[in-house]
Parts: C-alpha cells; sequence; structure tokens
C-alpha cells in the first residue's frame, strides 16, 4: 500500500530500479494505493512518481499539462529503498507525505 498524507495514492507509477545496475528496472502502475510488480532481486532504489493536472494547456498541442506533485525525495530524488531477496512474496508500504524534503533541508 502507498499512502500520501494517510490516504491511498490515488494513482501513480512506481519503479524499483538496481542500486549497483546488475538488473533491469521494474515498473508498475499504482491504483488507490495498491500495486503489483514483479522485481528482480538485489538492493532497489524505488521511485514514486504521481502527476496531476495543472489547467494550463500546452500552447503547441492544445492539451492540458500536468506536474509531477510527489516531493522529489520519492522519485528523482528518491531515498527509498527496498532488499528484494530470492523466492520471496513481499508486500512493500510506503507513507509518502506531501511536505517531505531531502535530508538536511
Amino acid at each position: 500500500m502507498i499512502q500520501l498524507d494517510g490516504e491511498p495514492l490515488p494513482e501513480g507509477t512506481i519503479t524499483f530500479v538496481s542500486a549497483d545496475n546488475s538488473t533491469h528496472s521494474a515498473q508498475g502502475k499504482i491504483e488507490q494505493g495498491e500495486y503489483l510488480v514483479i522485481v528482480p532481486i538485489g538492493n532497489k532504489r524505488v521511485e514514486i512518481h504521481a502527476s496531476r493536472w495543472t489547467g494550463k494547456p500546452y500552447e503547441k498541442y492544445g492539451i492540458k499539462e500536468t506536474e509531477q506533485y510527489l516531493p522529489a525525495i520519492y522519485n528523482e530524488q528518491s531515498q527509498l529503498t527496498a532488499d528484494i531477496k530470492a523466492d520471496q512474496s513481499l508486500q512493500l508500504d510506503f507513507e509518502l507525505k506531501s511536505d517531505s524534503q531531502p535530508s538536511g533541508e
């Protein structure tokens, strides 16, 4: 379960990136806080992304633009990790806070 400020994250993506680049990444869709991903064994950095409409149109395309609304410490500057072991079925839960900042800030 992935929660944002105590509520299930409505939608987004979760990606497990190999910490040492020894395996490929694994990604899955988040729906109402739930996700299912088959992840290669090893230490992973976890990235969680969620976007929403800004209400502003892209001038070039005439469609509404989106913005990433989760703090960067959950995606581009992710501090989330997971250690995936062989023959293991895990439920990894992540409690996210919309006002979180990187360490030292």
